[in-house]
């Protein structure tokens, strides 16, 4: 809760404890955000307990509607159950009455008041909230936008991640994050990722050394964030190597449980990997809109061969 208290001057609303100021250090564990006006009626089946509780306009002026000890019962149902903090919302200033604030201290539960629209503070709220809380992983890797698509490029170090992704700065996409890529899981099953702060825009190019992106190229050249669209892995080319030839076959890699389309790329000298990264992310803007363009090749060249196999199958009757 102390957290949350901390980053409050980030939002365009402002948060002002009114009262529990000793349940600061509440811990909050679920991101999403609740509006407890049936439980305060007492319809209790569906209050989720871990939530932030936002109260708007339409609970104050039922709160209000009600006798003091009704006032006292409804809130006491919500606060008995532990709520890590309650938010009062609404655009004009509300006076709290002196049991309110007494209810409050005595569950040691923190209530704030946010001048605003309570469905505008939920939203910047549940944005924060997600933020915070989401699962995350890292993996070592290249994150870029690619025509607008989020591309992940992996592989082990020194086969060229970097020097590819500054070659397609420089044709104008735009990188995310070079080295240490940390991804974090949203609740629609999302994967976002960014730089780690520390070295954010910055990339190392063997044989220059450190540079900074944003410097060289300009902010067109970076993105904060980006959702991870294609995961590209180079690998050393092999004589043997079992690689993709025609491209029918869709495959998948699971990063933290959800499914990304997946390319993998040999590396050999002479092979112009920046291209072949570009050719592969416009490739699946294509696959996005429904357009396989290895299927249509294979589907033309089926219809094909099946009348040239019943002529020549004519000739051996004629023969």
């Amino acid at each position: 809760m102390e957290e949350l208290y901390a980053h409050a001057p980030h939002f365009s609303f402002k948060f002002s404890l009114v009262a529990g100021e000793a349940g600061l250090n509440r811990k909050i564990s679920a991101p999403l955000i609740q509006r407890p006006g049936v439980a305060l009626a007492g319809f209790m089946e569906n209050f989720h307990p871990d939530r932030i509780q936002v109260i708007g306009r339409t609970e104050i002026d039922y709160l209000f509607s009600l006798p003091e000890e009704q006032q006292r019962q409804a809130l006491a149902r919500i606060l008995s159950l532990g709520v890590p903090a309650v938010i009062v919302a609404t655009q004009e200033r509300v006076e709290f009455p002196p049991l309110w604030s007494e209810l409050f201290e005595l569950a040691g539960i923190p209530v704030f008041f946010c001048q605003g629209k309570s469905r505008e503070v939920i939203s910047a709220l549940s944005e924060f909230m997600e933020e915070r809380l989401s699962e995350k992983t890292s993996r070592h890797g290249v994150l870029l936008e690619i025509l607008e698509l989020g591309v992940l490029v992996l592989g082990r170090s020194g086969i060229g991640k970097s020097e590819s992704a500054l070659d397609l700065v420089n044709r104008g996409h735009r990188l995310v994050a070079d080295d240490l890529v940390e991804i974090r899981f949203y609740h629609r099953g999302v994967l976002r990722g960014r730089a780690a702060s520390p070295i954010k825009y910055h990339m190392e190019i063997r044989g220059v050394g450190i540079i900074n992106i944003q410097d060289l190229f300009g902010v067109s050249a970076i993105r904060e964030e980006k959702e991870i669209d294609l995961v590209i892995e180079l690998v050393d080319w092999e004589p043997e190597g079992d690689y993709e030839r025609l491209g029918l076959d869709e495959k998948n890699t699971e990063i933290m449980g959800v499914p990304i389309p997946y390319v993998r790329i040999p590396v050999s000298p002479g092979r112009n990997i920046a291209t072949i990264i570009e050719v592969a992310a416009r490739n699946q803007l294509l696959k996005n809109m429904g357009h396989y363009s290895a299927r249509r090749l294979d589907q033309v060249l089926s219809r094909r061969s099946v009348p040239e196999a019943a002529r020549e199958g004519k000739k051996r009757d004629e023969a």
